[in-house]
C-alpha cells in the first residue's frame, strides 16, 4: 500500500507511515499512543460536544412529543428511557481514566442511537416532517465529523450507514413523492457529507504529521540531551586525565631532574679535570659529550616540568614592573654562543616611549628565549633574526621575533603550536628538539592574557608575535612619577 509518510526533521520513525486510506500510523503502537494523546489534550472539547448532544437530543425530544401524533409517543418514551441514559453515561465516562480506552465504542453507541432513532422516526412521519428529519440525520453526520475525539475510519463508515438508511426511508419506506424535493434534499444531503468526510480527512491526516513531527522533534531534543551529557562526563573524565598526567610529568620531572643536575655537574668537572688528570685524553671528550647530553636532557625534561605546572594550575606568576628593553637585553647573552654557531644575525628595534610591563619577569624572559632558540635553529648560515617591541593605540605591547628561516606552511602551524608538534616528526629529522617549544610560548602568554600570533611562509621565513594586553602596560611617565615620589619621601 503506498503511504502518504515522507520523513523530515533527518529522523527516520519507525512505523509512523500514514496509511491514505484508514488514516492511521502503520505502527499500531503508535497509533494508540496518538489517539490517546489526542482524547487527552481534546478532553475539554469531548465534553463540550456531549454536553451539547446530549442538551440538542433532549430539546428535540420534547419538540417531538408536541409535533408528532400520538402514536409515536411510545418511541418518544423509548428514546427517553434508553438513549438518554446512554449519553449522559458516555458524559460521565469523561470524568473518568477509561476514556482513551472505551471513548470509540462511546462515541459510536451514542450516534448510533441518534442515527437509528432519526431514521425510524423519518420513517413514520408524515411527508411534510420529512425534511426536516432529514436535516436532523445531515446534524448527526456533521457530528461524526466534526467530534475531534472520532477516528475518521469510523466516522466514514457510520455516515455511510446513516446515508444508506436515509435513501432506504425515502425511497422505500416512506418515499418522498415530490421529485423536486427528492433530488434537493437527496443532493444537499450527500454534498455535505462529501464535504466534511474531505474536511475531517484532511484534519486528521495533518493531526498525526503534527503529532509526528512533534514527536521526531522531541526524541531529537533527547538525544541532542543525551549527547551533551555525554560530552560534558567526556570532558570532564579528559580534564581529569590531563590533569593527572600533568601531575604525573611534574613529578616525574622534579625526581629527573635531581640526578641530571648530578651527572651534569660531575662530568663537567671530570671535562675540565679540576681534581687531577683523567689520562686517556678520550676520558675528556666523552666526559664532554656527557656533559652536553645531560644539558639537553635537563632543558628537555625542564620543559616538560614548566609545561605540566602551567597545565595542572600550579604555575602562579610572580608579577613586576619592568622595562620591556631590560628583559630583551638579559635574554640576549643566553642565546650569544649559539648565534656565533649558527652564523646568524639577530637586529633589535625598541620604539620610544614604550609602557612598561607587568608580568612575571622570569617567564617573559622565557618566551624571549624560546623563540630566540627556535628562530636561531631554523635559520641557515647568513640569515638573520630581527626583534621588534612596540606599542599599538590601545596601549598593548607586543614583542615581535622574525627570522629569514626555513619557514613552514600556513596549514602546518596549528600543529607546532600543539604539544610534541613537529613538521617533521620522523625519527631522522634534521632539526632535533621536543616541540614543547612554542606550546610553552603559548601558555605562558595567555596566562598572561596574551595572544600569540604565528606567520610563516615555506622557504622565507617565519614571524612570532607575543601581544601583551592593554592592562598590563604602564605608561613611563607613570613610573618616573612613582620614582620621584619614593626618592622624596626616602629624603
Amino acid at each position: 500500500m503506498t503511504t502518504l509518510n515522507k520523513q523530515s526533521y533527518g529522523y527516520r520513525l519507525p512505523g509512523a507511515e500514514i496509511f491514505p486510506w484508514t488514516t492511521q500510523f502503520m505502527d499500531k503502537t503508535l497509533e494508540d499512543e496518538f489517539q490517546a494523546s489526542r482524547a487527552k489534550d481534546t478532553l475539554a472539547e469531548i465534553r463540550i460536544w456531549g454536553l451539547s448532544a446530549i442538551a440538542f437530543y433532549i430539546i428535540h425530544s420534547v419538540l417531538e412529543w408536541f409535533l408528532i401524533p400520538d402514536q409515536l409517543r411510545t418511541l418518544l418514551i423509548a428514546r427517553c428511557l434508553i438513549a438518554m441514559p446512554i449519553f449522559i453515561a458516555a458524559w460521565i465516562l469523561s470524568y473518568t481514566s477509561y476514556i482513551g480506552k472505551y471513548l470509540q465504542a462511546a462515541i459510536i453507541i451514542c450516534v448510533g442511537m441518534t442515527g437509528l432513532g432519526y431514521l425510524m422516526m423519518f420513517a413514520n412521519v408524515p411527508n411534510s416532517l420529512s425534511g426536516f428529519y432529514s436535516y436532523l440525520i445531515l446534524a448527526v453526520v456533521l457530528f461524526l465529523h466534526g467530534h475531534m475525539g472520532i477516528r475518521f475510519s469510523v466516522s466514514v463508515i457510520c455516515s455511510i450507514l446513516l446515508m444508506g438508511g436515509y435513501f432506504l426511508v425515502v425511497l422505500s419506506l416512506n418515499p418522498i413523492v415530490d421529485p423536486a424535493m427528492l433530488f434537493q434534499s437527496s443532493l444537499l444531503f450527500v454534498a455535505i457529507s462529501i464535504i466534511v468526510m474531505f474536511i475531517h480527512y484532511n484534519y486528521v491526516i495533518l493531526a498525526h504529521r503534527n503529532y509526528r513531527h512533534a514527536l521526531v522533534l522531541s526524541r531529537q531534543i533527547e538525544e541532542r540531551k543525551e549527547v551533551e551529557k555525554n560530552l560534558q562526563s567526556a570532558r570532564k573524565a579528559a580534564e581529569i586525565a590531563n590533569r593527572t598526567k600533568s601531575l604525573f610529568l611534574a613529578n616525574m620531572s622534579h625526581e629527573l631532574r635531581t640526578p641530571l643536575n648530578a651527572i651534569s655537574g660531575f662530568s663537567d668537572i671530570m671535562e675540565r679535570e679540576l681534581y687531577g688528570s683523567l689520562g686517556d685524553p678520550r676520558y675528556s671528550e666523552y666526559a664532554r659529550y656527557i656533559h652536553g647530553s645531560g644539558e639537553h636532557l635537563l632543558a628537555i625534561i625542564g620543559d616538560i616540568l614548566d609545561l605540566s605546572r602551567i597545565e595542572a594550575g600550579q604555575d602562579d606568576l610572580d608579577e613586576s614592573e619592568v622595562a620591556l628593553a631590560d628583559i630583551i637585553d638579559a635574554c640576549l647573552p643566553f642565546v650569544r654562543e649559539r648565534v656565533v654557531e649558527a652564523k646568524v644575525h639577530i637586529h633589535t628595534h625598541i620604539a620610544e616611549g614604550l609602557p612598561h610591563l607587568r608580568v612575571d619577569v622570569r617567564r617573559v624572559k622565557q618566551i624571549l628565549i624560546n623563540l630566540l632558540s627556535n628562530a636561531i635553529k631554523f635559520t641557515d648560515p647568513g640569515g638573520s633574526i630581527t626583534i621588534r617591541a612596540a606599542a599599538d593605540k590601545t596601549g598593548a605591547v607586543a614583542i615581535t621575533v622574525r627570522d629569514t628561516g626555513i619557514g613552514m606552511r600556513p596549514e602546518d602551524i596549528p600543529g607546532v603550536l600543539e604539544p610534541f608538534g613537529q613538521i617533521d616528526a620522523s625519527l631522522t629529522r634534521k632539526y632535533e628538539g621536543t616541540g614543547l617549544g612554542l606550546t610553552l610560548v603559548r601558555q605562558l602568554t595567555e596566562a598572561h592574557g596574551g595572544i600569540l600570533k604565528v606567520d610563516s611562509e615555506l622557504g622565507i621565513g617565519t614571524t612570532i608575535t607575543v601581544r601583551f594586553p592593554a592592562e598590563r602596560s604602564i605608561a613611563p611617565t607613570h613610573r618616573l612619577e612613582r620614582d620621584v615620589e619614593t626618592e622624596a619621601n626616602a629624603c
